[in-house]
């Protein structure tokens, strides 16, 4: 069986075809998507466990007989003196300091490996990790697939990947009750990242390697835009040519195509920005929230407010969490030493999302800063919000200008999807840049994977040069 995998910065789902209908993989509580997060609780390293490294022993083991025999020497002086250990007793002692050393190490560091076992996916991730954070939560790791990785980075962003599409495959196979050993998954027209064109293989190849992992044989990818395209052809009784404008978490995309005529799909051209709803997030956290711990009212450096604002990026994170900062960050000290607890990070960047949603609705809203100082409340506003999307938006309109423009003719529609769609300020910008092209706002969650599981079953080709 082969599904369709839309592996989304803030969401993934998945979807096949059988019997001729899409069917959605339904995950924890029946839902037809899960929050792309992972919780990994530690590993609690058993005494038993322990084997001890024979040469390092042989090692300790020597130098402690030296010591005994120097200790000895000393003791040929003395009418009565300590009794000198055996050498049983020596090595008995010299292996239960290993043991003790291996426990502290073991209680230090999250083991990956053991953790994946154990992990926890979606909205219950975060639950989980803000009632034990003594774990690590990876929030949306697609986020971090085209940047410059150091090895072991890759490769445990490689193993939380492989973690979640297994997560994916296990839960179709429940489901449907067949062996699943293909997909094709959806991926952006750009990803986010730091070395161009390079950056965008390396992003496909742990993409693939994970699949694979996952125990996918058979790997495949369409772009994100076009599988929306397939998705709303489907659906189409009249030829009509179409903009598809996918708004994402992370990426947005857009795909020129003529829809709904007899001969199938036809795609001109696909474009890409890599932002999305995330970003605004980041900088409402950043311009509204991080005030309330000292950006830009104390010393302290502007970077470590970014690192403390980008909870997608797991080496920042890091960074923050072990930075020394009570020196230069003054009165605000005590509310950062707060934020860099396990969990503080978290808990601001959902109010950031929270925020941005209500900012939407209304003129102003209130965080909960108590968990950090108590009675702390933080006040943002459509001012916060604006300044947000000012970061954001403008990259928004140069990807739909650029697809406007390449086209010979204003298209016939717009078709709007994707989880950042729900918007009303994303469809106002839409409407701004083409305001007379009827407007049509999809399904937000699952135009893309509807469209990746017609792909897969076969339904529609579209050769690489078209798309």
């Amino acid at each position: 069986m082969k599904l369709g995998i839309d592996f989304g910065t803030s969401y993934t789902a998945a979807a096949a075809v059988v019997d001729g209908a899409i069917q959605a993989v339904r995950f924890d509580g029946g839902a037809t998507q899960f929050r792309t997060a992972v919780y990994l609780p530690r590993y609690r390293a058993q005494a038993a466990d322990f084997r001890a490294d024979e040469g390092e022993l042989a090692r300790r083991l020597a130098s402690a007989r030296r010591a005994q025999a120097a200790l000895a020497r000393q003791l040929e002086a003395l009418p009565a003196g300590p009794r000198l250990l055996s050498e049983a007793e020596l090595e008995t002692r010299e292996r239960e300091i290993l043991r003790r050393e291996w426990l502290r190490e073991e209680a230090e560091q999250l083991d990956v490996a053991k953790a994946l076992d154990h992990a926890v996916f979606g909205e219950a991730a975060v639950e989980e990790f803000m009632a034990a954070p003594d774990g690590a939560l990876v929030e949306s790791p697609k986020s971090m697939l085209g940047y410059r990785l150091a090895q072991g980075v890759r490769e445990h962003i490689e193993r939380i990947v492989t973690a979640v599409l297994r997560h994916v495959r296990e839960t179709a196979e429940a489901q449907f009750g067949k062996s699943v050993t293909a997909a094709t998954l959806g991926r952006p027209v750009v990803f986010k990242g730091t070395a161009g064109l390079e950056s965008q293989r390396q992003a496909e190849d742990i993409l693939r390697d994970s699949a694979r992992r996952a125990g996918f044989a058979a790997i495949d990818f369409e772009f994100e835009p076009v599988a929306a395209a397939l998705y709303h052809h489907d659906g189409l009784e009249r030829a009509e040519d179409t903009l598809i404008v996918d708004v994402g978490g992370g990426t947005t995309d857009v795909t020129h195509a003529l829809l709904g005529a007899d001969q199938g799909p036809r795609v001109y051209g696909s474009w890409g920005e890599p932002v999305g709803g995330t970003d605004i997030d980041y900088f409402l956290n950043l311009y509204g929230l991080m005030p309330h711990f000292g950006r830009n009212r104390c010393q302290l450096g502007a970077h470590r407010y970014s690192e403390a604002a980008n909870v997608r990026h797991v080496v920042e994170q890091r960074a923050f969490r072990q930075g020394d900062l009570s020196e230069r960050a003054g009165e605000f000290a005590h509310r950062l030493a707060r934020l860099q607890l396990d969990g503080g990070t978290t808990y601001l960047n959902y109010e950031a999302e929270r925020a941005k949603i209500a900012l939407a609705q209304t003129e102003r809203t209130w965080v909960d800063l108590s968990r950090f100082e108590a009675g702390l409340l933080a006040e943002l506003d459509a001012e916060h919000l604006a300044r947000a999307t000012g970061e954001v938006f403008p990259k928004l309109r140069r990807v739909l200008a650029q697809a406007l423009a390449a086209m010979p003719a204003s298209p016939e529609r717009i078709f709007l999807t994707g989880g950042s769609s729900r918007s009303p300020l994303v469809q106002a910008l839409v409407r701004e840049l083409a305001p007379t092209v009827p407007l049509l706002v999809g399904n937000p969650s699952f135009s893309v994977v509807s469209g990746l599981a017609l792909r897969a079953a076969g339904r529609y080709r579209l050769s690489p040069a078209t798309a």
